[in-house]
């Protein structure tokens, strides 16, 4: 049994070394504490954690999961280990692996999973093309810890499911988290177009285009915005309104964009 811990703190403190030269990472003389063997290993585990966390922050997956798999290697039951090298592994689009880390991770220390955690694991789920489960991993993560991105792109998988009323809620809960959520308005503009209930696609559309022209923020969401309201406009017999819009696109957008957004007169 010593033996094995001893090989666990020398596979933690060989690769904390190498691993920490290859980030550039440089500790001050005497940082490490002087502790007993038990507590010095802990230390080094949350050093490597730290800095595996930092590596995935810039986009370093390969460095991400060099540090935690060596954590994993001399600690198996370290849940923010699995946590980090299964997001990391999903950069690399290994969405297998990264589910069996980040399960793993939710059987170790459930209460350790934020938002990305569930994210991670829908997106995972998507590129395996398995979105019943996305859906699950979401509808899990809303009950641990509720967020915008969740409801959005929980929101944004019944939409292409065509589940219209579950797309509805799940957008009505995004924008308690944030009303000027423009891709929530336009998303569910879109939903009320597709049900003929034009007078609330126009609504929505109409709040897209005030909080884009406030913030000077007249991109692809203002386009779309601008361009579906003309054309509800024209389904509800409002010419003038719609030839208003269709007139606006054509003044301030550029010319691939006008081009894009076509409106037939």
């Amino acid at each position: 049994m010593n033996n094995q811990r001893i090989s666990a703190d020398t596979v933690l403190l060989a690769s904390f070394s190498v691993l920490s030269l290859g980030l550039g990472l440089t500790l001050p003389i005497g940082a490490e504490p002087a502790l007993s063997s038990k507590a010095s290993a802990e230390w080094r585990t949350q050093a490597l954690v730290k800095t595996a966390s930092e590596a995935l922050a810039h986009h370093d997956a390969k460095q991400a999961i060099r540090l935690t798999t060596a954590v994993i290697n001399a600690d198996p039951k370290n849940a923010s280990a699995f946590f980090i090298r299964g997001k990391a592994r999903a950069e690399y689009d290994d969405s297998r692996n990264a589910l069996l880390d980040l399960s793993q991770g939710m059987k170790l220390a459930p209460n350790l999973a934020d938002p990305a955690v569930y994210l991670t694991m829908a997106q995972a789920y998507l590129q395996l093309k398995e979105p019943e489960r996305a859906l699950h991993a979401l509808q899990v993560g809303n009950v641990q810890q509720p967020s915008l991105e969740l409801y959005k792109m929980s929101a944004s998988i019944h939409n292409s499911m065509s589940h219209d009323k579950e797309a509805l809620l799940d957008i009505e809960k995004a924008l308690k988290f944030d009303p000027s959520s423009r891709t929530m308005l336009l998303l569910r503009g879109s939903i009320y177009d597709h049900n003929r209930d034009f007078e609330h696609a126009i609504k929505d559309y109409s709040r897209v285009i005030e909080i884009s022209t406030k913030g000077k923020l007249k991109d692809t969401n203002w386009l779309a915005a601008t361009k579906k309201r003309g054309d509800d406009y024209e389904k509800t017999g409002r010419k003038e309104l719609a030839r208003s819009d269709r007139a606006t696109l054509h003044k301030e957008s550029s010319s691939w964009e006008t081009d894009l957004f076509e409106v037939a007169k």
